[in-house]
C-alpha cells in the first residue's frame, strides 16, 4: 500500500490564485488560471456556495507550485453549502494552517437549507492545527476525502472539548450519503473530553475509508475518552480496507478503534498496530447495547500485533452483555493474525463477553494476560468457535495460556486446530474451563503440545495441557492428541480432579495424571492412553509452517505433522467419530488406511516433506514421483509427469525402455537399440520392415533410377538409421 497525495486535475468553475484569507470578494474569481490574482479561498468558496449547482475551486499552480508547501493561514472556517470539489493541487503544495487559533478548517453543512445534488469532494491540500481538520454535517450526498494530510488538529484547544480532531461526521437530520476516505495521512491528532482522535463517526452516518494511514492520534482526558485513532458509533455500516491504524492512544477504550451500535464493521487487508488504552481494547473495542439489531464485525487477511490494554483485550475487546443476548455482536475473524499483543488483565489477544466470536484459518501467537487467557479469554455467555487455526506462544499470569473458557453459558468449539507452546502461570497451559456447570468445551482433531501449567514454578498450578475445573459443565474431547504437555504441580496433559474430561473416542493422551477421572477408554472408544509411568510419545515434528502460510503477512500458520512410526497415524476409527474432510491444511483425510488423530493428516501427498521424502508436491510432478521420491528415468517409479512412458530402474538401451525412459517398440519414430532402421511405423515393404530391419530392393520393388538408393527406399520413404 502506498499513499500518493497528488490530486488529478479537472476542468475548474474557479481558479484560486491568491494565498490570502480576506474573503468578501467573491467577484475576484475568474474560471481560468492566469496568474497572481485577487482570488483567495474563502472567496472562491463564497462564489461556489451562491448556487446549488456543482462547482470546482481549483488553485494557480504559479501560486501553488508543486512541492512548494505553500501556506494559506486560516482564521475562520471554511464552510461548503453545495456541491463543491475543492481540489487542491497536492498536500505538499498546499497547507491550509489554521495556527492553533481553534477553528474547524473545512465544514460541510447544510443547515442552512441548500438541497443539492451531487457528490462533496475534497482532495490534494494538507489541514493543520484547526480545532478540527474537516467537518461533514449533515450532508445528503457522498463526501470524498481524497489524498489528504489532516494533521494536528486539537479540539482541546484553549480549553475546549469535542469529538472528532482530525475528521468529524455526524448527520442526526438523517440525510443519505457516505464518507468515503482514501489515500490520506491521518496524523497527530487529539481530542479533549471527546471521541475520535483523528476520526469520529456518529448519528446515522456511513464511513468507508481504503488505502489510508491513522497514525498517532489521541483521545486523551482525565475524565476518560474513547477511540485513539477512530471512534464509529451509530448507525454505519462502517468499512475499512488496506489501512494502516497504528500508534494511537486512548484515554479510555480502543486504543485503535472504538466501535459501537454499528450494522457493520468490515476491516479488510489492514494493519492495526501499536496502539494503546487505558482500559479495554488495545486495537479494537466494540460492544452493542442496542437490541433491536446484530452487530456483525467481519476481520479478514488483517495483521493485529503489538497493542496493550491496561484492562481486557489486549488486541480485540468485544462485548453485548448488557443485552443477555449472544447473537447481538459477532465477530468473524478469517486469514489474519492476532500476535505480541498485551492485557493488563484477561485476553491478551481476544476477550469476548456475551458475543459470537468465530476465528478460521487464523494465527494468535505471542499474545499475554496478566489475568486469565492469554490468547483468548470467552466469558458470561460468549460463544467460541475455531477453524483450522494455530494459538501458540500466548502466556498468562493465571488460568488459560491459549484459552479461559469462562463464567456462565459459555460455549467454545475447536476443530482442527493446533495449540502449541502456551504457558500458563496456574492451571490449563493450554485451555482452562472454568468452574460453572453450564459451560461447555469441545475439541475435535485438535493438537495440544508443549503447553505448560505453573509456568512460574510456584507449585499451584496443573494441566499443561487441559484443565477441568469442578463443577463444570461438559469438556469432550475426540480424535485428538493431548500429549508432551507439561503440569510442573502434576496433570502434565490434563488435569480434572473433580468433574471429568469426556473422551468422543480416537483420541492419544500422553499421560494420564492428574486427570484418572475421565472417560478415556482404549476398549471401547478406541483412545491409546498413557501414564506416569508409562508415557506416550506422539512423535511429532516442530512446529512448521505450511504450504507457505502467512495470515495477513503475520506469523505463519504452523503445525506439528506427526513423524514416521507416530502413533497417531491412522489412529481414527470412523465409526467411533468420523473425521472431518480435510485437516488443519485443507489437506484431504484419510491418507492411508485411516485418518490420523489430531489436527494434521500425514503422509505423502500432504504437500509437506515428512521424514523420509524427499519431496511432496501433493501428487505427482515432474519432479517429484507419487511416492515422495525425487523424479529420475532410472528410478524404477515410472513418472508420466515427468514425460515417462516406462521406467525399469535402469538407463540401459536395448530392454524395452530406453535410456529416457520411453518405450522401446518398432514404429515409435526413435531408433532403439537392435533396430537397423525406424520409420514411424511397423509396416513393411517402406524399405523399412515390420522388425525395423532395412529390406532389400526385390522386397520393395524399389528403383534406383527412380532416386532410390538400391536399399528399399524407394525415392520416397525417409528413413532413420
Amino acid at each position: 500500500m502506498g499513499l500518493c497525495l497528488s490530486a488529478p486535475a479537472s476542468a475548474a468553475d474557479i481558479c484560486v490564485n491568491s494565498t490570502a484569507f480576506t474573503g468578501g470578494a467573491p467577484g475576484d474569481c475568474a474560471a481560468t488560471c492566469s496568474g497572481a490574482g485577487n482570488c483567495d479561498i474563502r472567496d472562491a468558496v463564497s462564489k461556489a456556495n451562491l448556487d446549488n449547482a456543482p462547482d470546482t475551486i481549483i488553485f494557480d499552480p504559479s501560486v501553488f507550485p508543486p512541492h512548494g508547501a505553500t501556506e494559506i493561514d486560516t482564521n475562520a472556517t471554511l464552510v461548503l453549502d453545495t456541491p463543491v470539489t475543492l481540489q487542491g493541487p497536492g498536500a505538499d503544495a498546499l497547507v491550509l494552517d489554521n495556527e492553533f487559533n481553534g477553528d474547524v478548517i473545512i465544514e460541510i453543512n447544510h443547515d442552512s437549507g441548500f438541497s443539492p445534488a451531487g457528490p462533496h469532494v475534497i482532495s490534494g491540500m494538507k489541514i493543520t492545527r484547526g480545532y478540527r481538520g474537516v467537518h461533514a454535517n449533515d450532508y445528503d450526498a457522498d463526501v470524498l476525502l481524497d489524498s489528504l494530510v489532516i494533521s494536528e488538529n486539537d479540539t482541546g484547544l484553549g480549553g475546549g472539548s469535542g469529538d472528532g480532531g482530525g475528521i468529524k461526521v455526524d448527520n442526526d437530520n438523517g440525510l443519505t450519503g457516505t464518507v468515503k476516505i482514501t489515500n490520506c495521512l491521518i496524523v497527530g491528532n487529539a481530542v479533549s473530553d471527546g471521541f475520535g482522535g483523528g476520526i469520529e463517526m456518529e448519528d446515522n452516518s456511513a464511513i468507508e475509508i481504503s488505502d489510508s494511514f491513522i497514525l498517532d492520534n489521541t483521545a486523551d482526558d482525565v475524565g476518560g475518552e474513547n477511540g485513539g485513532g477512530l471512534a464509529l458509533q451509530g448507525v454505519g455500516p462502517a468499512i475499512i480496507r488496506n489501512t494502516v491504524i497504528s500508534g494511537n492512544t486512548a484515554d479510555n477504550s480502543g486504543g485503535g478503534l472504538y466501535a459501537s451500535n454499528l450494522t457493520e464493521l468490515t476491516i479488510t487487508d489492514s494493519t492495526i498496530s501499536n496502539n494503546t488504552t487505558n482500559d479495554d481494547g488495545g486495537a479494537l473495542h466494540a460492544f452493542n447495547n442496542n437490541g433491536t439489531f446484530v452487530m456483525p464485525i467481519t476481520i479478514r487477511g488483517t495483521l493485529i500485533t503489538d497493542n496493550a490494554a491496561a484492562d481486557r483485550g489486549g488486541g480485540i475487546n468485544v462485548t453485548a452483555d448488557s443485552l443477555n443476548d449472544f447473537t447481538k455482536l459477532t465477530l468473524d475473524i478469517s486469514d489474519s493474525t492476532l500476535s505480541s499483543n498485551t492485557a493488563g488483565s484477561a485476553g491478551g489477544g481476544i476477550a469476548t463477553l456475551e458475543t459470537t466470536t468465530t476465528i478460521v484459518d487464523s494465527v494468535l501467537d505471542g499474545n499475554d494476560s496478566d489475568n486469565n487467557g492469554g490468547g483468548i479469554f470467552n466469558e458470561g455467555g460468549a460463544h467460541l468457535t475455531i477453524t483450522g487455526s494455530t494459538l501458540s506462544r500466548n502466556s498468562c499470569a493465571f488460568d488459560g495460556g491459549a484459552i479461559r473458557n469462562s463464567g456462565a453459558n459459555s460455549q467454545a468449539s475447536i476443530t482442527n486446530s493446533t495449540i502449541s507452546g502456551n504457558s500458563a502461570a496456574s492451571d490449563g497451559g493450554g485451555i482452562s474451563n472454568n468452574n460453572n456447570t453450564t459451560n461447555t468445551i469441545f475439541l475435535s482433531h485438535v493438537t495440544v503440545t508443549g503447553n505448560m501449567a505453573d509456568a512460574d514454578f510456584s507449585g499451584i498450578g496443573s494441566g499443561g495441557g487441559l484443565e477441568q475445573e469442578s463443577p463444570a459443565g461438559p469438556f469432550t474431547v475426540q480424535n485428538s492428541i493431548i500429549a508432551g504437555n507439561v503440569g510442573i504441580n502434576g496433570g502434565p496433559d490434563c488435569a480434572s480432579a473433580g468433574t471429568p474430561i469426556l473422551s468422543g473416542g480416537n483420541n492419544l493422551i500422553g499421560n494420564n495424571q492428574g486427570c484418572s477421572n475421565n472417560t478415556f477408554d482404549p476398549a471401547t472408544k478406541n483412545d491409546q492412553v498413557g501414564t506416569n509411568v508409562s508415557e506416550i510419545d506422539p512423535l511429532l515434528g516442530l512446529l512448521t509452517p505450511f504450504n507457505g502460510g502467512d495470515p495477513a503477512n503475520g506469523i505463519p500458520a504452523a503445525v506439528h505433522e506427526p513423524l514416521a512410526g507416530s502413533p497417531a497415524i491412522d489412529g481414527v476409527d470412523d465409526a467411533i467419530a468420523p473425521p472431518p474432510a480435510t485437516d488443519q491444511r485443507g489437506v484431504s483425510r484419510p491418507i492411508g488406511a485411516a485418518a490420523d488423530i489430531g489436527a494434521v493428516e500425514a503422509g505423502c501427498g500432504d504437500g509437506a516433506v515428512n521424514v523420509g521424502e524427499a519431496c511432496d508436491d501433493g501428487g505427482e510432478s515432474a519432479a517429484c514421483n507419487a511416492d515422495c521420491t525425487a523424479s529420475a528415468c532410472g528410478d524404477g517409479v515410472r513418472n508420466a509427469a515427468a514425460g515417462e512412458s516406462c521406467d525399469d530402474g535402469n538407463t540401459e538401451a536395448g530392454d524395452g525402455c530406453s535410456a529416457t525412459c520411453q518405450t522401446e517398440a518398432c514404429g515409435n519414430g526413435i531408433l532403439d537399440s537392435g533396430e537397423a532402421c525406424e520409420d514411424g511405423n511397423a509396416d513393411g515393404g517402406d524399405g523399412c520392415s515390420s522388425a525395423c530391419q532395412f529390406e532389400d530392393a526385390g522386397a520393395t520393388g524399389g528403383d534406383t533410377s527412380g532416386g532410390g538408393n538400391g536399399t528399399g527406399d524407394g525415392g520416397g520413404c525417409s528413413l532413420i538409421r
